[in-house]
């Protein structure tokens, strides 16, 4: 039964409140599983770095693609970086928002570990700000341009962190705020550029643009369907876009930025000329993506709400690899993990 009271114990959706030992237990275990804890609750390694990994994947191989004319699309030293890079931004984020949500998460979620002191605050800081020191020495390797491009990514992130000292008046405006945060992604998108190619922010290819706003839109995607609920199982602290547009109207717009995303998407493989099969993958993805927002809308239920997110989830790492293995199959691939990694500072 779901509580709608300010302070209220709060499960909406498994919110992976339901560890039953007492907070006395969970502090006598060994940091590491204390922090393994946190971690699958709240940053589950597994399933970020599938996502890291097809990410970068597809944005390090559209950067390759237009702009080295036609060679084989390579994993090589720069490869590491983007993907430790990338993890150390999305934790870093993570951190941010730990802090920032702090007297509202407190209160909504008793039950996280974070909430009851299995990790605290303090802890969660040291490693945020440990994550942007290796952010700091990882962009050195990468070269000039990538050093540039993630001072401004610290820059926005920073301006995340403080709300753009708009505070509680961004925070009622929930879309506003949405594509304030939401796009630092089409800045994650440019650090894989500088990183790959040695390349400035304004030196940036128009159809990596492209792909960048694709970027931006499947973080919608993700952020739209992950605060649907059913109206029973809303909270007074906890803004949601069903609240707003009513979950049958938010659940509309999941599905509209996913067509933009899609879009996008092929818009860059029309302009590549890729495989045939590449198009019909990415139309069955949205087709498979729509027929769950249909169930949805048939069958609105908790189940089917969380299920939203799920959707959103394939989608946005599926279509990744759709892009990853139809660039391979246009030029091929090459293995280099282990060549110059300062390539960057000596073009």
């Amino acid at each position: 039964m779901s509580e709608t009271q300010p302070g209220a114990a709060w499960d909406a959706y498994d919110d992976g409140a339901g560890d039953p030992r007492s907070t006395e237990e969970l502090l006598a275990l060994p940091f590491r599983k204390r922090l393994t804890l946190y971690l699958r609750q709240r940053f589950p390694l597994l399933q970020h770095g599938i996502l890291i990994l097809s990410y970068f994947s597809a944005n390090q191989f559209l950067a390759q693609a237009v702009t080295t004319e036609g060679r084989p699309m390579t994993y090589g030293p720069v490869s590491w970086l983007n993907f430790l890079l990338l993890f150390c931004l999305f934790f870093h984020l993570r951190v941010f928002d730990e802090h920032k949500d702090r007297w509202k998460d407190e209160k909504a979620y008793p039950g996280r570990y974070l909430s009851r002191g299995v990790i605290t605050y303090a802890t969660l800081w040291k490693l945020g700000l440990g994550a942007i020191a290796l952010e700091f020495v990882l962009v050195l390797l990468g070269g000039p341009a990538a050093l540039f491009t993630w001072m401004v990514v610290l820059g926005w992130s920073l301006l995340m962190f403080k709300e753009f000292f708009l505070g509680e008046w961004l925070q009622e405006r929930i879309f506003l705020y949405a594509v304030t945060h939401t796009t630092i992604m089409f800045f994650f998108d440019m650090i894989i550029w500088s990183v790959t190619t040695g390349r400035w922010l304004w030196e940036v290819d128009w159809l990596f643009v492209v792909y960048a706003f694709n970027g931006v839109f499947v973080a919608f995607t993700f952020e739209f369907a992950r605060k649907i609920r059913m109206p029973e199982d809303e909270h007074a602290l906890v803004d949601s876009y069903s609240k707003r547009l009513g979950p049958h109207g938010a659940a509309r717009l999941v599905l509209g930025v996913m067509v933009a995303a899609t879009a996008c998407t092929v818009t860059v493989g029309a302009v590549l000329r890729l495989h045939g099969a590449f198009f019909a993958a990415i139309g069955l993805l949205l087709a498979g993506a729509s027929l769950g927002f249909l169930h949805f809308r048939l069958r609105p239920s908790r189940k089917t709400a969380k299920r939203l997110e799920l959707y959103s989830s394939c989608y946005i790492v599926s279509f990744d690899f759709c892009l990853v293995f139809a660039l391979i199959a246009k030029y091929g691939i090459a293995v280099d993990l282990f060549g110059n990694l300062l390539r960057n500072w000596n073009p």
